[in-house]
């Protein structure tokens, strides 16, 4: 029985890099890319636009970002925060709702 719990625990923290929560005005190239689906050159261009534009505001302004269209949004999404907030709303189909805003 314990070591059933050591290695639930064990996946715990090895899927947690994979589908982190990362707050997109704040994280760093690094903690971005702990989003699946987010790799150097995605985590790049959020920087890049964060840099030139400010802090995101709604899903609308992660759409103005070269590579991330609905698709990549509606995977990465749900594990992007702005001020504690996700970005996109995981549906229990295992999709993703996508506020138009």
């Amino acid at each position: 029985m314990w070591l059933k719990g050591v290695v639930g625990i064990a996946l715990v923290l090895l899927g947690w890099s994979a589908w982190a929560e990362v707050d997109i005005n704040s994280a760093t190239e690094t903690q971005l890319r702990t989003v699946k689906g987010i790799g150097h050159t995605r985590a790049q261009a959020i920087l890049a636009w964060r840099g030139r534009n400010g802090s995101f505001h709604n899903v609308a302004d992660l759409r103005r970002v070269k590579g991330f269209g609905d698709k990549t949004i509606a995977k990465v999404g749900p594990h992007l925060m702005i001020h504690g907030v996700p970005l996109v709303v995981a549906h229990p189909s295992g999709g993703a709702v996508i506020p138009k805003r």
